[in-house]
């Protein structure tokens, strides 16, 4: 997840530890996972944190903007940026 480049001593921050990042940022150590049906549960997965909040990490690898919809006993809409948008 950080490598270093032995020839500069460059730390060199992989998308991996991005990744990670942001699942320690939102997901809590005993949170339980949630299922998630249909054609973007392979590309995203969420959790119920012990405060009652959902958190939903979901990965867009296409070169266009996505809008989801989940339902999860209420209704959560959201935008989700191509992986080649900044």
């Amino acid at each position: 997840m950080i490598t270093i480049d032995p020839a500069t001593r460059e730390i060199i921050w992989t998308p991996e530890f991005y990744v990670m990042k942001y699942f320690a940022h939102a997901v809590q150590s005993v949170a339980v996972r949630i299922g998630l049906p249909g054609n973007w549960s392979s590309n995203a997965v969420a959790f119920l944190n012990p405060n009652g909040q959902t958190v939903i990490v979901a990965a867009n690898s296409t070169i266009n903007r996505i809008l989801l919809h989940w339902n999860l006993n209420l209704s959560i809409r959201s935008s989700l940026k191509s992986k080649y948008q900044l």
